[in-house]
């Protein structure tokens, strides 16, 4: 009697809430899209870099004589590190003798051609290591270092290439899949716009005219939207609205404009407080570079929460997680 007077209870309870069951698909339908925007989707720049670098660069085996170098030095290596790792005492004898733990090879376990082929695969690999640490910062990196970052690299392998004896292959295999994996952001005339807007490049780290004018011709056209945008948001005074000449003050500020990306492309600062002294370009190069080129820090963001969050703390509060997390992450500045 008393389950069933409780099973009564709550199907009155139902009843005095009064939820009315909806149909979904009629409510998606009537959204336009225009009630969210998400920004533009921008790729991992890490990831594809590790792609790059282990993935594309299979494709280097092709040269049979870099294959069969490639094949015998990393064969050794291999031998070198399983041995070192699973014996200790062949690892204190390598420690002792080398003073370190397997930075180099041994040299007497490989020929010269080996090593010369593992040193030149070490300077081709090591501007894509350098790259790929780059585009993962978080603190003094913005979207607008992602197409130097490429750029550079793409110029550093050409010159690598010309010098190179054994590792030809690589690196044609290296440019071709940067190529392929970042042609479309290298083009991209807002990533372009963002890098032009740190003070740290500029236009200084392309030769090419007509990405830098169509670039350029981006941030003109968004300073000019910044204006509009300004003035439909009510910033208009009724004696503005009323003014015929109200459109010579439109155009005063579209001047000033250019002439704040004309004074910020010419000044030799290369700090970002350059920008503060130009609030048009600062707004746009705020709203350009805020996004990160990569997801590393957002992988770091979820690592420190899921050491948080574990199975013996799994009531915490919403705000009090995200206090926890935050004081973890600063917790260098306490």
């Amino acid at each position: 009697m008393k389950e069933q007077s409780d099973q009564s209870g709550g199907e009155d309870e139902r009843e005095d809430i009064g939820v009315e069951p909806l149909e979904v698909g009629p409510l998606l339908d009537e959204d336009d899209g225009s009630s969210y925007l998400l920004p533009k989707h921008h790729r991992c720049a890490c990831h594809l870099m590790n792609l790059v670098a282990t993935v594309d660069l299979k494709s280097a085996n092709d040269n049979p004589g870099y294959k069969k170098l490639s094949c015998s030095s990393f064969a050794k290596c291999q031998s070198l590190w399983n041995k070192s790792s699973r014996s200790p005492a062949v690892s204190e004898i390598i420690e002792e003798h080398c003073k370190l733990q397997l930075l180099r090879p041994c040299e007497t376990r490989f020929t010269p051609v080996e090593i010369e082929f593992l040193c030149e695969y070490v300077k081709t690999m090591s501007p894509v290591a350098k790259a790929v640490d780059v585009l993962q910062g978080e603190s003094k990196v913005q979207m607008g270092w992602l197409v130097p970052t490429i750029t550079l690299l793409k110029s550093k392998l050409k010159s690598l290439h010309a010098t190179s004896k054994h590792c030809g292959p690589l690196v044609v295999a290296l440019q071709a899949a940067l190529e392929r994996r970042f042609r479309e952001m290298l083009v991209d005339p807002e990533l372009i716009a963002a890098a032009i807007l740190v003070p740290k490049f500029r236009t200084h780290w392309t030769t090419d005219e007509s990405i830098l004018k169509r670039s350029l011709d981006y941030i003109k056209t968004h300073l000019e939207e910044q204006t509009g945008a300004t003035q439909s948001d009510g910033h208009v005074s009724s004696e503005e609205e009323g003014d015929f000449f109200s459109s010579i003050k439109r155009n005063d500020q579209r001047d000033s404009n250019t002439k704040q990306l004309e004074s910020y492309l010419l000044s030799q600062t290369d700090t970002m407080d350059i920008l503060k002294t130009v609030p048009s370009v600062c707004r746009l190069s705020v709203k350009l570079n805020t996004p990160l080129p990569a997801s590393a820090a957002c992988e770091r963001l979820f690592s420190t929460a899921g050491n948080i969050f574990t199975p013996r703390r799994a009531r915490l509060g919403s705000k009090l997680f995200e206090n926890l997390i935050l004081m973890r992450l600063n917790r260098k500045f306490c």
